[in-house]
């Protein structure tokens, strides 16, 4: 079992793939396959969310489980929008034979599942082509068990294993109603995830320091209220727009270009801008920002010192060189380092350095690190460096609202089963 504190009056208290027995048994797997696709040819550019579930899915085959594999790919509407055809074909790469099945929950699906012999795995069709899994987002949970497609599978099935960290925060059937159905636990990815995030939390030996940047302003400022208040994070160093609008709220005069971008990036801008600004107040000690920065004038990288700015008209694109090199020297003192975002626009070479330059100082630090974050992972597969982090979450807004304290609807829902289960007879090993 895994048992971890995580918010005010709330422990992480689930079983884990170890503790049930799965034999014989067809088990609903919810994995997050959705990867980056090429638009043009349609092909998955880059298999490392299949890659991560490869553990999980092998165990529960080898321990004769029937694998019904739940997963999506993007949303309806979007442009990456499409099968999982191609994902079966990259997964049985890792697993072996894996049948694909391009529909959900019909009559032919049902019969299929049954005829399933111990340690067969079945990948069915993206879930989110079923309307109910879109429309019933964000109802109560006794309205998604109603679901047509969570009745119809529950029905065939003994347990629900849920490994999609990277989902959990979405309040979806295929995440939050088959727990309330059967027995279910947290896959290996799951444990994994909660587990290091739990510890880059807790941790008491430090110093601690968060590197926080790209444009997720709203979230970032929930994340530095948390590990400042509640946490007592010796350091949170701030880069992309998340020192932009620190900077802001410490008294440095924008021109009309950065507010604007602050502003896109922001469901309410003034709110943030406060909290920042009160933040600063109690915490200036403990939050550190650029005292140079690289603007973008007129295509070239300009630096310019904050020391003797009036006004920073220019759209800021990185941290500068002065302090790339303040940054480099603080993370080297760090024991524990949380990572969530780049430090300015890295997908232009001019731009890129100071994330550069602070992921390449990370690899080499003897510390815990754990990075997170869509963009930090590609930086950090860029540059190749995955091996020198201790753990690579899979979720973005789920890291983050793990980090920032907020309740997971899918963690939450095991920690319920385990609960509403755990007085059934054989269901726990």
């Amino acid at each position: 079992m895994l048992h971890l504190p995580w918010v005010k009056d709330m422990d992480v208290d689930v079983w884990t793939l170890r503790d049930l027995n799965f034999s014989n048994s067809v088990v609903l797997l919810r994995v997050d396959i959705n990867s980056p696709i090429d638009p043009t040819t349609g092909v998955i550019l880059n298999d490392y969310r299949i890659r991560s579930h490869v553990d999980t899915i092998s165990y529960l085959s080898a321990n004769d489980a029937k694998v019904v594999i739940l997963a999506h790919q993007s949303r309806p509407g979007k442009d990456d929008f499409t099968t999982l055809e191609e994902h079966a074909q990259i997964l049985a790469k890792y697993v072996g034979h894996i049948e694909y099945v391009d529909e959900i929950c019909s009559s032919r699906v049902i019969e299929k599942i049954k005829t399933m012999k111990p340690g067969e795995i079945m990948l069915l069709e993206n879930i989110r082509m079923n309307s109910e899994e879109m429309m019933l987002e964000n109802s109560p949970v006794e309205k998604q068990k109603k679901a047509l497609f969570v009745r119809r599978l529950s029905s065939v099935a003994s347990y629900y294993v849920n490994d999609a960290f990277a989902v959990s925060h979405r309040l979806q059937p295929s995440v939050t109603a088959f727990p309330y159905l059967m027995p279910s636990a947290a896959g290996f990815l799951m444990e994994r995830e909660l587990v290091n995030l739990t510890r880059v939390l807790r941790e008491s030996e430090g110093p601690r320091v968060a590197i926080l940047g790209g444009a997720k302003i709203d979230d970032s400022i929930r994340i530095v209220e948390r590990l400042l208040v509640e946490c007592n994070y010796e350091r949170i160093i701030t880069g992309g727009l998340v020192s932009v609008l620190f900077l802001y709220a410490n008294g440095l005069k924008l021109g009309r270009a950065n507010i604007e971008t602050l502003a896109k990036n922001s469901s309410d801008l003034q709110r943030v801008f406060e909290t920042a600004k009160g933040l600063l107040e109690r915490y200036r000690d403990r939050i550190l920002l650029p005292n140079d920065v690289a603007v973008n004038k007129n295509g070239i990288r300009h630096e310019i010192s904050l020391e003797k700015a009036d006004v920073i008209e220019e759209p800021i694109m990185d941290i500068g060189f002065n302090t790339i090199f303040m940054y480099k020297d603080e993370v080297r003192r760090a024991k524990v380092v949380l990572v969530n975002g780049p430090m300015g626009a890295y997908e232009s070479p001019l731009f890129a350095f100071g994330t550069y330059e602070i992921f390449n100082a990370l690899a080499k630090l003897n510390a815990f690190k754990v990075a997170g974050g869509g963009h930090t992972v590609s930086v950090i597969e860029q540059l190749r460096l995955n091996r020198f982090f201790d753990h690579i979450s899979t979720g973005g807004g789920a890291m983050i609202n793990f980090i920032a304290g907020k309740e997971l609807p899918g963690i939450s829902a095991l920690i319920d089963s385990k609960k509403k289960f755990s007085s059934m007879k054989g269901n726990v090993v």
